[in-house]
């Protein structure tokens, strides 16, 4: 389908596709402060370093 594929090396938590989003942000120059992803209307993972 032309769409990036990622392999994670652990289990993709929320948690964990919040920091690779971030970190993957970073490498591209983004200038970023956080990264925020929702599961369900009511729950989501956050990551932002400090």
């Amino acid at each position: 389908l032309g769409e990036p594929m990622y392999l994670l090396e652990s289990n993709p938590t929320v948690e964990r596709i919040a920091k690779l989003i971030y970190d993957k942000a970073r490498e591209l120059g983004v200038d970023i402060v956080g990264v925020k992803v929702w599961e369900t209307p009511t729950s989501f993972a956050s990551y932002a370093e400090r």
